[in-house]
């Protein structure tokens, strides 16, 4: 999870203030497919880098809490010039449906100020991971 905020961060830092958390993620053990991690915390960061806006911070927690690990991406959003347009939400159906796929959640709260994802992901046996 450290690596792939770092990686998350250096996606954004040329142009974002960024702020990661990872006080409350202790060691756990899960297996989770690495492309499938890389795809949500790549999704994230696309998202921050379109809409969030760059006088504001964007916010990475990472946390775990029992047989779950949560992952929330807080912005404020950027100011839509007339003409813009809006987004069409692919990213965040793909991070849901890989959500899914580890007996996981997403919830999005949006309002025209800011946005909050947060993603649950249980810590699933290998065995029990569909496979393509």
């Amino acid at each position: 999870m450290e690596q792939l905020a770092a990686e998350w961060e250096e996606a954004l830092e040329d142009e974002f203030c960024c702020q990661v958390d990872l006080g409350q993620c202790q060691n756990f053990s899960g297996n989770y497919d690495i492309h499938d991690l890389r795809r949500i915390f790549d999704n994230l960061a696309s998202n921050a880098a379109k809409y969030a806006d760059p006088q504001g911070a964007v916010k990475l927690q990472i946390q775990t809490q029992e047989n779950r690990v949560w992952i929330r991406q807080r912005n404020k959003m950027r100011v839509r010039s007339e003409g813009q347009v809006e987004s069409h939400k692919i990213g965040l159906e793909s991070v849901r449906q890989i959500a899914e796929e580890y007996s996981g959640e997403m919830k999005v709260e949006q309002t025209d100020m800011t946005f909050e994802v947060e993603i649950g992901l249980e810590a699933v046996e290998l065995s029990s991971k569909i496979m393509p």
